[in-house]
């Protein structure tokens, strides 16, 4: 059923369509703001002789009209009808119902007015719509500013065409996102969106963790490159200890070794954690639990069959804290951190090994060691520094 302007100036106008229910007989007749019906003689739910109205689509949700609304918001649907936008917000703009805003942001979307949308929103009190448009207004494209519009009053099919028809699937990817439809933000993302197709899995993942789909939440963390972390996190959190130890080992990830090495540390599991370490191959590592358990050689070996200078450092941190100055200068010197192997040196008084150390590090540290020369009496070494 369609509904009608008969005007002089431009004729016949197509103002809305109606599409009857089942229940609905003949209609019955028109009185704004409701159409009228007679219930239909074969439904069973409603009785042939009663009375049935349905409102017109501008006065929707309206729960009383009086004189003033009724004229307004037949000069708005008129306005609208002809296109004359300017006219129609003239003509509610003193009316504080926010349904009559709504109503009239609702038709923004149609006509793409996103001026008249923002204060519709202002007037309906829908402060983080009315945000989210402002902040849409840095967009280049005019569909996609609408589309947010269209968001806001819940639109979502209309949001979902504009960002289509202007090609921002990135947009689209976050709607989809945003209304749990999964399975088409990845349909995008993998199709139109491919840069933020790792980050459309992660989201996933994170959303089937909260729901408690561990399996299909492990799968996707997987496909957005973020497992190792955020795997041993979710069964760790979970209480799946042994869930994740079997997860490890079936990877057989270097980064998942070293988290279940951290682990076994933490417990104090220094046989297992060495092992898990040796997987990852990660000498710092090693050589802080040879330490942490006191076997210095075995730390030392691992410092020179490896040459890693973390490792060597953290080593000669320990000697220092031990009192083996002579050893510590050496893995400080192993560890290419030059001013630390001077100062020990200084401080123990070996002037030989000073020269030496000196001459391979940066300007700073050889002043310091020709002062401390100097101070000695040592002129020829404090010269040549």
């Amino acid at each position: 059923m369609t509904t009608l302007f008969a005007t002089s100036e431009h004729g016949l106008l197509k103002q809305d369509e109606n599409t009857l229910s089942s229940e609905m007989g003949a209609l019955l007749g028109l009185s704004v703001p409701n159409l009228y019906f007679v219930g239909a003689t074969h439904s069973r739910r409603v009785s042939a002789s009663r009375l049935m109205s349905r409102a017109l689509r501008d006065f929707t949700g309206l729960t009383s009209v009086n004189e003033e609304v009724k004229k307004a918001l037949l000069d708005f649907s008129f306005f609208l009808t002809i296109g004359d936008m300017d006219k129609a917000y003239s003509a509610v703009r003193l009316i504080n119902e926010p349904q009559v805003w709504e109503n009239m942001a609702l038709m923004c979307v149609k006509t793409k007015r996103l001026d008249v949308a923002e204060v519709c929103l202002g007037n309906m009190g829908h402060a983080r719509g009315a945000r989210a448009v402002r902040l849409a207004k840095n967009e280049p494209q005019v569909e996609a500013q609408i589309a947010m519009v269209a968001v806001q009053v819940g639109l979502l099919e209309d949001a979902e065409k504009c960002y289509i028809d202007c090609g921002r699937w990135d947009l689209l990817n976050k709607l989809y996102q945003s209304s749990g439809q999964w399975e088409k933000s990845l349909q995008v993302a993998k199709t139109h969106d491919r840069i933020h197709l790792r980050n459309t899995h992660y989201k996933y993942a994170k959303h089937l963790e909260a729901m408690g789909d561990l399996p299909q939440a492990v799968m996707h963390y997987e496909l957005s490159g973020t497992f190792a972390k955020e795997i041993p996190r979710m069964l760790f959190d979970q209480g799946k200890v042994d869930r994740l130890r079997k997860y490890v080992h079936k990877k057989d990830d270097p980064k998942l070794y070293k988290w279940w090495g951290q682990y076994c540390e933490s417990n104090q599991e220094y046989e297992a954690a060495l092992q898990y370490y040796s997987r990852a191959n990660e000498p710092l590592c090693l050589a802080r639990v040879h330490c942490l358990a006191k076997d210095f050689d075995s730390a030392v070996e691992v410092v020179q069959s490896t040459g890693d200078k973390a490792a060597a450092y953290f080593v000669a941190r320990q000697f220092e804290l031990t009192g083996d100055m002579k050893s510590a200068i050496q893995f400080f010197s192993k560890s290419g951190r030059y001013n630390h192997a001077v100062r020990l040196a200084q401080e123990a008084g070996f002037d030989s090994d000073l020269m030496s150390l000196s001459l391979m590090s940066n300007p700073k540290v050889m002043i310091s060691s020709a002062k401390y020369f100097e101070s000695k009496g040592s002129v020829q070494q404090a010269g040549q520094l």
